[in-house]
């Protein structure tokens, strides 16, 4: 199997791909994305310029921390053994080809004649390395969660693995394109060089971080595929949606992520400036922190903030109808597992009250509820919307934005309790999502755990067949 991609492929699919499963909306995300023309063709040749919302804490894409915001960071400079297309399918990557070799067996034949940004061959122990890097608990890797059913990986050859399960792991090929690889030679004998200057085998190589600021690329003349046309890729931080807007209209940046709905309009009158929207597979929820203690341990507490939050309205507002109210359930229309029948949660503040009361709280409680700025659109916005909706039932709820990498970091190491602005991306793979309920935080501090639940997805978890591993169903 080979893959090959014109780099123009590459900046609206994969780059804009990313881009778009970085943002989120009140249900399955509507994201708008925008590519403003550059003002002359050399310019564009020379440096592609990107507006995002927010930047990474570290470089270190196996690290604690990382968010699929940081997707277009990390896809530029990294690859993955495989990837997938718009319809869920999955490509060739680092991999050239794979099957299953038993119900708990995997292997890749890898691809040859690869090398890292610094000369390091790529090979199945790079492979090896990413991976006994990502299982190990020190290292709090992110990523963890969603491969935790690998229990190791052999190296049969220069250029083949196998990767053992615990039992049968069918999310296994869905995690993996969450996974780039990295040198293990360079990694292992700098690995403090490693988290400021990090090595893939990506299109462009690692010029310079700025942390909250910048993080500048140079084209990979070595890349695998066909080689960016343009060479230099500048990826700018700007958390403020209007500075972020009006860097784009006057021509400062090429591509702007995260366009606040209300300048949707504005910005597509701007002269040379094309919105690209598209709905994906995420859902953009407040979790609770049910493990720790307080009033939101409380399933009566939870469903009557629930009832209190008035999302048609918050859609209608804030995201100018743009969006699509979650049906009861993470997943989102169209993939495996969702189910029809349910519908969303309405707005009934009577009944909000009367839960409050029956679950021992008729005074309401003190709720501070935490979130990124510039990670989704109109993040801000929606907790304080939410904030102020409690608030009518008798919650004293405190919207309490932080920037984005300072919101990842807490989010990774359990510190966003008692409640969280958060989006569950599923990637077309009902188990990833489900997995991340339970297993999201790499340091072993949970939001959510509940024995049932976790032996009901671990069972489906296990279904090698797609249609027995319907999660709803079996819940």
């Amino acid at each position: 199997m080979e893959s090959k991609h014109l780099f123009s492929e590459w900046t609206r699919r994969d780059f804009m791909r990313a881009t778009l499963l970085a943002g989120a909306g009140l249900a399955t995300l509507d994201l708008a994305s925008c590519i403003g023309q550059p003002s002359s063709s050399s310019q564009l040749a020379d440096t592609l310029i990107v507006g995002l919302g927010g930047g990474p804490a570290n470089l270190n894409p196996i690290g604690a921390g990382q968010t699929t915001q940081l997707y277009a960071y990390w896809r530029a400079i990294f690859d993955t053994l495989i990837w997938t297309d718009h319809n869920h399918n999955y490509i060739p990557r680092l991999a050239t080809s794979w099957k299953a070799v038993g119900d708990t067996t995997w292997e890749f034949a890898l691809r040859k004649n690869v090398q890292f940004h610094n000369g390091e061959p790529f090979d199945a122990t790079s492979v090896k390395f990413t991976m006994d890097q990502i299982l190990d608990p020190n290292n709090l890797a992110t990523i963890r969660a969603s491969l935790s059913g690998v229990k190791a990986v052999e190296i049969v050859d220069p250029y083949t693995i196998r990767i053992h399960t615990t039992t049968p792991f069918p999310t296994l090929l869905v995690a993996l394109t969450q996974a780039p690889i990295v040198p293990a030679k360079y990694v292992s004998s700098n690995p403090g060089q490693a988290l400021q200057h990090p090595i893939g085998t990506g299109p462009f190589k690692f010029a310079e971080w700025i942390q909250g600021d910048h993080i500048s690329l140079a084209r990979n003349d070595n890349f695998y595929l066909q080689k960016p046309p343009t060479a230099n890729l500048d990826i700018r931080i700007i958390p403020d949606d209007s500075a972020r807007v009006a860097a784009l209209q006057a021509g400062n940046i090429h591509i702007a992520q995260t366009i606040p709905f209300d300048a949707i309009l504005e910005v597509s009158n701007t002269a040379g400036v094309a919105i690209k929207s598209s709905y994906v597979d995420a859902a953009l929820v407040i979790e609770f922190d049910t493990v720790n203690g307080g009033p939101v341990t409380n399933p009566l507490v939870r469903q009557a903030l629930n009832f209190a939050v008035d999302k048609e309205q918050i859609n209608n507002t804030i995201m100018s109808g743009k969006e699509k109210l979650i049906a009861g359930q993470v997943l989102t229309e169209g993939l495996l597992g969702y189910n029809s029948a349910l519908k969303p949660v309405p707005y009934d503040p009577a009944k909000a009250k009367q839960l409050l009361a029956q679950a021992g709280y008729p005074n309401g409680f003190d709720l501070t509820l935490n979130g990124p700025t510039g990670r989704y659109p109109a993040d801000v916005d929606i907790l304080t919307a939410v904030a102020a909706q409690l608030a009518k039932v008798g919650v004293r709820a405190q919207a309490n934005p932080m920037n984005t990498s300072v919101w990842a970091t807490k989010l990774n190491n359990g510190g966003l309790s008692p409640a969280f602005l958060v989006a569950w991306y599923s990637f077309g793979e009902p188990g990833l999502a489900m997995n991340w309920m339970t297993l999201y935080s790499a340091s072993g501090k949970y939001y959510y755990k509940e024995a049932q639940y976790n032996s009901l997805v671990t069972a489906a978890s296990q279904t090698l067949w797609r249609d027995p591993r319907n999660l709803v169903h079996l819940i």
